[in-house]
């Protein structure tokens, strides 16, 4: 390649093909930018056959041949410093043209043009973009390192490189800063309305360090926008408002026994955020209250108030609520057996899905199609990373993380890895606990128990039932319980005290069931019996040798059991709930 390419190129080559190697993909007005020429010189340049650059049509981008960028990065390690710096402070001005906020922090900092990242006007779609692992070192030398002048020429700047600290985890280090900035503002030449107006964002900002107290949250809110006066500039209307989660209720249900407190603080606490923002969230508490109401079997009120959710979402474009209320669409649809409603409002999932482009929401169609797939037994059609649980901050926010767990536990447990799983489950019991999130520690307990038992340790696993039931009565969230009632049915406490919920529970799963195609009343008790036989793994003549019928009469009633669900294969059939 050193040979045969670059040594044939013209020194003016050279620089352009090292300068543009900086973007992982380019487009030509940014090519332009590098070589000097105009738009059709340059794009004959990118198209000479000898430079190994490829077109993407639907992106409108190039992209450098992989070996060309090896050798291109071996040539621009031996560049002077300067000039390196020089390169990126350039693509840094051509990133910020093209409003691609990554490549602008990312070649700034590279060249060392700090001042011109302070000067950057972020608000939370922004920093949601731009903040991972990947860059959470340069965010944090640029909140820890830069120097105090340049923090008090740019205290507009300090509150949101604080926001990106809230996103990276590094709370003590917020917190620890709220001095400083309190300092600088102080310090500030700025006019007293407008040093008011910073200590509202700063109250917005500590806001979310009371994630999940729906109450704690709403007092900073009611001080910023005392401060304030109107807006606040840090939250974007076009971020996320449920760091991609597919579930409110999953976010703030936090304390046994005060869900309808909750639901009520909600009312009372998101229209004085929607003051603040301009309608952040809008139809929030509409959904998280709709998501109760299912959770108590309340399907018809659940329905109501999705469509109420929905209305108010869409005036404000908020697609990460909309995105929870067809997911919760989607889950009634599954309990009344309504295969047609099921379909259309998974896709209209999916095409929610394309319409948010923001990093925090990259997943939150495979949590919703994931925790789907789960109800409905089609584990092949679980997201890969689901299955491998490659549950991280690469992929979830930790507030997110515990949602996915209530996924991959399901898997482990259809995979029979009941010690992985067990081992697993301690671990999101203890990340579910940090706001705390009880929705995941109620199936936590539900699946540690299923496991238990059949490892043999019944008592433990009863205990574990009793503990999801305290967590989940008092509030009536009797769906987790539904939806794994045949692994718990044998284990289920024996007291009077659970009587009721039992029955709650029992009628739920029976109308799932009857809803499902005629379940159970449609197998006849040999039916059942063979599929008991097929959850085992065995062999059409290892379960006739057990019932004392031929492998021909179990082979011809698997052919009747499929037909009478509808379904195409043993596998299908194995997923089902045991009658």
């Amino acid at each position: 390649m050193e040979k045969v390419f670059w040594s044939r190129l013209s020194l003016a080559e050279q620089n352009f093909l090292l300068e543009i190697s900086i973007f992982p993909q380019f487009t030509l007005a940014q090519a332009a930018g590098f070589s000097g020429l105009g738009l059709d010189e340059t794009e004959k340049l990118l198209m000479d056959s000898r430079y190994f650059v490829h077109y993407e049509p639907d992106s409108r981008c190039f992209y450098l041949h992989a070996q060309l960028r090896r050798l291109l990065e071996g040539h621009f390690a031996k560049l002077s410093e300067e000039r390196q710096r020089e390169i990126y402070l350039r693509g840094g001005e051509l990133a910020a043209k093209a409003k691609d906020r990554l490549h602008t922090l990312l070649f700034y900092y590279a060249s060392g043009a700090w001042e011109r990242i302070y000067a950057m006007p972020l608000t939370s779609y922004d920093i949601a973009d731009i903040v991972d692992e990947h860059t959470r070192p340069m965010i944090l030398e640029l909140v820890e390192s830069a120097p105090p002048e340049l923090k008090r020429a740019y205290p507009k700047a300090l509150i949101p490189m604080a926001f990106a600290l809230f996103f990276l985890g590094e709370n003590e280090k917020l917190l620890a800063m709220q001095g400083e900035i309190e300092g600088h503002i102080s310090q500030s030449t700025l006019p007293q309305e407008e040093k008011d107006a910073l200590r509202g964002e700063m109250e917005l900002l500590l806001s979310f360090l009371e994630y999940n107290r729906i109450e704690d949250m709403s007092t900073r809110h009611r001080r910023a926008l005392e401060l304030l006066g109107g807006p606040a500039r840090l939250i974007s209307v076009k971020s996320t408002w449920t760091f991609g989660s597919p579930s409110v209720l999953y976010m703030f249900w936090r304390e046994s026994g005060r869900l309808e407190e909750e639901l009520d603080q909600m009312d009372q606490c998101m229209p004085w955020y929607y003051q603040l923002t301009g309608g952040h969230g809008s139809g929030a508490e509409y959904i998280m209250r709709a998501e109760a109401h299912f959770q108590r079997g309340e399907l018809d009120e659940a329905e109501q108030l999705c469509h109420r959710a929905l209305f108010a979402a869409d005036l404000k474009r908020q697609n990460s609520i909309c995105q929870c209320v067809l997911f919760l669409l989607c889950r009634i649809a599954v309990q009344r057996g309504d295969t047609a409603a099921l379909e259309e409002t998974r896709q209209a999932i999916r095409d929610r899905a394309r319409q948010n482009t923001e990093d925090l929401c990259r997943y939150t169609l495979d949590l919703a199609e994931g925790f789907l797939s789960v109800l409905l037994g089609r584990w092949t059609d679980i997201p890969t990373w689901l299955l491998e649980g490659q549950i991280d901050r690469r992929r979830l926010v930790i507030m997110t993380q515990p949602f996915a767990f209530i996924i991959y536990g399901r898997v482990l447990l259809e995979r029979k890895d009941f010690r992985k799983l067990l081992g697993k489950c301690e671990y999101f019991l203890g990340l579910s606990s940090i706001f705390p999130n009880l929705l995941p520690q109620v199936y936590a307990r539900l699946y540690m128990a299923q496991a238990l038992d059949a490892l043999g340790h019944r008592d433990e696993a009863i205990g574990q039932v009793k503990t999801a039931l305290e967590l989940a009565v008092p509030d009536q969230v009797y769906m987790p319980f539904v939806e794994n009632y045949p692994g718990i049915r044998a284990i289920f406490p024996l007291s009077v005290e659970w009587e009721s919920p039992r029955g709650a529970i029992a009628r739920l799963y029976r109308d799932w069931e009857a809803a499902r195609g005629g379940a159970a009343a449609a197998f006849t008790p040999r039916e059942r019996d063979i599929l008991r036989y097929l959850k085992q793994d065995l062999t059409n003549g290892e379960i006739a040798q057990r019932l004392y019928i031929s492998p021909n009469t179990v082979r011809n009633t698997v052919s009747v059991m499929l037909k009478k669900r509808g379904m195409a294969s043993r596998e299908q059939l194995k997923a089902l709930p045991e009658e």
